[in-house]
């Protein structure tokens, strides 16, 4: 449990968090019902973690980090892998739009710093 709890606090505060709302944030996905309810059931309380991880891993390979292709590729493995097959597509479909949304924001960002110099 203490594995979601990590994941969830370290892409709360990469989006912006304040460390208290990182806090709860962690605490909240620790302990929801979806959590508590598959409790029981290894592979997916060992596979959530990888989800805010892969959330992570995008924004920070949208800073320009290289290093974390690796770190996303082996998440992304090990969902595909050891995951049920819900939450590798609900994992994998929801980190696709993600990154799909960081890129225009960060591109429609990009095209206005380029007007205004």
């Amino acid at each position: 449990m203490s594995g979601i709890s990590t994941t969830s606090f370290l892409f709360a505060r990469k989006i912006g968090l304040q460390t208290l709302a990182a806090i709860l944030v962690a605490y909240v996905a620790t302990f929801s019902q979806w959590n508590m309810l598959w409790l029981s059931n290894l592979n997916i309380i060992n596979v959530a973690p990888l989800v805010p991880l892969l959330f992570f891993f995008i924004c920070k390979i949208n800073e320009g980090d290289k290093r974390y292709y690796v770190g996303i590729s082996v998440a992304i493995s090990l969902i595909t892998l050891y995951g049920h097959t819900q939450l590798v597509i609900m994992g994998l479909l929801a980190s696709v739009f993600f990154f799909l949304y960081t890129a225009y924001v960060d591109k429609k960002q990009t095209f206005k710093q380029k007007l205004q110099s």
